[in-house]
């Protein structure tokens, strides 16, 4: 619960491999670094990769980076958060000073990506730890939080938590899949903007059918929707 900080969790410090979730500290360490130096969004950077980085994904961008081209670090941003895009993620990290890199993940108390002995290292008290700094604006300016979670509304996403809400809800949420040791993880996590009752919402689970997995996301987040909304009546 946003308003006042009360929360429940199932087994909310098993760990995961964070997957695609890892894209939004991505962000946060640019949209931090430009709050200093706003021409860091007009930066154009070439996509010249020979390796697509989105093949093992189950979904993939709609509109696929092209080879040769430019891309400002605006674009980037939006396709890694937006379409989930790992041609965009791994073309910002490159781009990104590896202290400026390390600082958010340490500011944010999160494991430095390649520094830790597995894959399976983050879990849901962790993942739901971005949002609870994007709402709060408490690394952020509060106009900078602001348009990272407007950016977060548009995720493609929308067979996981968005899927369990009323068209019309507002959703601000970052999914994340990943093939590991021969099983399927799918999570999903976000701030459902329920009127009056904002809440935030972390699920993160493995198996072998990713459809199944979406379906039971779905019906973790109706169920958590239908809770909240007994509550405010």
């Amino acid at each position: 619960n946003l308003n006042n900080g009360a929360g429940i969790g199932v087994h909310e410090k098993e760990n995961f491999s964070p997957a695609s979730l890892l894209k939004i500290p991505i962000m946060i360490a640019y949209y931090k670094q430009s709050e200093s130096n706003s021409e860091i969004f007009k930066k154009k950077l070439t996509y010249d990769s020979l390796v697509d980085q989105n093949q093992i994904e189950t979904i993939r961008p709609l509109s696929p980076m092209k080879a040769g081209e430019q891309y400002s670090v605006e674009d980037l941003i939006y396709r890694m958060i937006v379409f989930s895009d790992n041609n965009a993620m791994v073309l910002l990290v490159k781009n990104l000073p590896l202290p400026l890199q390390d600082k958010v993940f340490t500011d944010l108390g999160i494991t430095i990506p390649g520094v830790r002995g597995t894959e399976d290292y983050m879990s849901v008290v962790d993942n739901a730890s971005f949002f609870r700094i994007l709402y709060n604006a408490s690394y952020l300016e509060k106009s900078t939080s602001q348009k990272a979670l407007e950016l977060l509304t548009r995720s493609g996403f929308s067979d996981g938590i968005q899927g369990g809400v009323p068209k019309g809800i507002r959703v601000a949420n970052k999914f994340g899949e990943r093939l590991f040791n021969g099983r399927q993880q799918l999570h999903d996590c976000g701030i459902v903007y329920f009127k009056n009752n904002p809440y935030l919402l972390c699920v993160m689970s493995r198996g072998t059918d990713f459809n199944k997995l979406a379906s039971s996301i779905r019906q973790i987040s109706r169920t958590v929707y239908i809770e909240v909304q007994k509550q405010a009546q």
